[in-house]
Parts: structure tokens; C-alpha cells; sequence
């Protein structure tokens, strides 16, 4: 992957994608989220909308947050644009 891409959740704040998997996702983000919170989000490059079911998040070194959790009302174009991502793998 050679550009971060980004989520945006409006009322919370920026995301970036940092796995996915079907239905999994994990995002690092600027900003928390409590176990089943949903938040509700857009990839802003390809103009999707997503909704994430939050399973946990925690606080990384650099201040910032590891939201994972499951991809709920995913569309056709949703799951093709992410099955198109090819993320490398990187430590958090």
C-alpha cells in the first residue's frame, strides 16, 4: 500500500484503514470508540460509506487508537473496493 487510506467519521474524526478482512476491520484513528459503538464512516478516495460495529479499541504509543471491529451494511461496491486494497503488513 503506498498511500494511507483514509475514513473519514463525521462528529468523531480520521481514520486510517490499517487491515481488513471480509468482514473485519481495523482502523487507527485519532479518536476512541466503546465496545458496540457503531460509527459511521466514508472512505473519501472512492466515495464509499461503511459502518463499523466497534469490538475494542486501544491507546498505541503514539497517542493515537486501534479501533477494530466488524463491517456492518456493506455494499457490492464496498466489499470490491476493499477486496481491490492490497495493505501491506505493518506493526501497530
Amino acid at each position: 500500500m503506498s498511500e494511507a487510506i483514509e475514513i473519514r467519521f463525521p462528529g468523531f474524526g480520521v481514520g486510517t484503514l490499517a487491515r481488513v478482512n471480509k468482514l473485519e476491520m481495523a482502523v487507527v484513528a485519532d479518536f476512541s470508540a466503546p465496545p458496540g459503538r457503531p460509527l459511521k464512516g466514508r472512505f473519501e478516495a472512492a466515495l464509499l460509506e461503511t459502518e463499523l460495529k466497534v469490538r475494542g479499541s486501544r491507546k498505541l504509543p503514539d497517542g493515537r487508537f486501534l479501533i477494530e471491529g466488524r463491517i456492518r451494511n456493506q455494499t457490492c461496491e464496498l466489499r470490491d473496493y476493499l477486496a481491490s486494497l492490497s495493505l501491506e503488513p505493518r506493526a501497530l
